[in-house]
């Protein structure tokens, strides 16, 4: 009986050791800071404050959360800060560019972090751009782009709506001319619909869903194509810059511009976190985009919810990062050429 009592008691003891349910990692009487790499009132900036609205809601000790602008060199000071200064606790997260991990595989010089290395929490929305073309253009597809030319607005050129058009014509034939120049997104789509270019290097789905849908439904526009590995649900039928290529190598040149538009507005931390604050964060994350009311606001605010999990986004962007040298290298060339 003295075996039996120890050996239950030995077992009660066990069973009081193991926990019912594994808690979330607690942020009780912590300030968390979400570091916005862009000014007040832009597409980052909106998302980073908004997330920082709810996130406190969901995470265990509901710490105070607060957006700060640090701005400079296209979110890079930001990125810098966070990689190598920031403590790497949770406590500091950021929202930074979304091409910053292509263009640090495709930009010479110092490079002060590594990307795939960040803690990536979670993609508020996508940033899919799209080559767009005004109904009186003679091209309305990717096929007549190939045999009609057809004059595209960009900004400088050295931006995507400069690149993107140049970089197909470069790898898959296509004709377009690119007429750069014009100070921004406002410009470029007045010009398309003056008839002063055929179309649009590079306008956001969520410019044209949002702002623009009577051209969508009135058919006064036309998407060619989107730039994205993965179709928008907003154009289910439009191809994208992958589906363009014509062989394995072209379709891996063309994944590599386009993977920007798939990372979008993304919520990011240090790298080396504790595993239990990133899976913390994750988790409250993906609530928070689920949230009712943030949904109601995005709604009646035209502000396009597209979220993806930290774990999926974290795999992207690492993918990113292990383009082979010769891949990156042809994109390198192909870049340039539309400089």
């Amino acid at each position: 009986m003295k075996i039996i009592t120890a050996l239950a008691s030995g077992v009660c003891f066990a069973l009081a050791a193991v926990p019912s349910a594994a808690k979330d990692a607690s942020f009780k009487d912590q300030k968390i800071s979400i570091l916005i790499g862009y000014g007040v009132g832009g597409g980052y900036d909106v998302y980073g404050r908004l997330v920082a609205r709810f996130l406190p809601k969901y995470l265990e000790g509901a710490p105070v959360v607060i957006p700060q602008n640090m701005t400079g060199a296209g979110s890079l000071r930001a990125a810098d800060f966070i990689y190598n200064v920031a403590p790497k606790d949770g406590t500091t997260l950021g929202v930074i560019g979304q091409t910053i991990p292509i263009d640090q595989l495709m930009e010479e010089g110092k490079k002060t972090f590594d990307s795939a290395k960040f803690t990536w929490i979670g993609r508020m929305a996508s940033g899919v751009e799209t080559i767009t073309t005004w109904h009186t253009s003679p091209v309305r597809n990717m096929e007549q782009a190939h045999t009609t030319v057809a004059a595209i607005a960009a900004t400088g050129p050295s931006s995507g709506s400069a690149i993107y058009p140049i970089v197909l014509n470069s790898l898959i034939g296509t004709k377009f001319k690119v007429v750069s120049g014009y100070a921004g997104t406002k410009e470029m789509l007045l010009a398309m619909e003056r008839s002063e270019t055929d179309g649009c290097g590079a306008i956001n789905v969520s410019t044209l869903t949002s702002e623009f849908p009577q051209w969508l439904t009135e058919k006064k526009v036309s998407v060619l194509t989107q730039i994205s590995i993965e179709r928008h649900p907003a154009f289910p039928d439009v191809p994208t810059f992958v589906e363009l290529g014509k062989t394995d190598r072209q379709k891996q040149i063309l994944k590599l511009f386009a993977a920007s538009g798939d990372i979008g507005r993304a919520l990011m931390g240090p790298p080396n976190m504790p595993r239990d604050r990133t899976d913390a964060l994750r988790k409250a994350f993906m609530k928070v985009m689920a949230d009712k009311e943030l949904l109601d606001i995005a709604n009646k605010q035209n502000i396009d919810v597209s979220p993806m999990e930290g774990s999926a986004l974290q795999k992207l962007v690492v993918e990113i990062g292990s383009t082979p040298e010769s891949i990156i290298n042809e994109a390198k060339i192909a870049k340039t050429a539309a400089k």
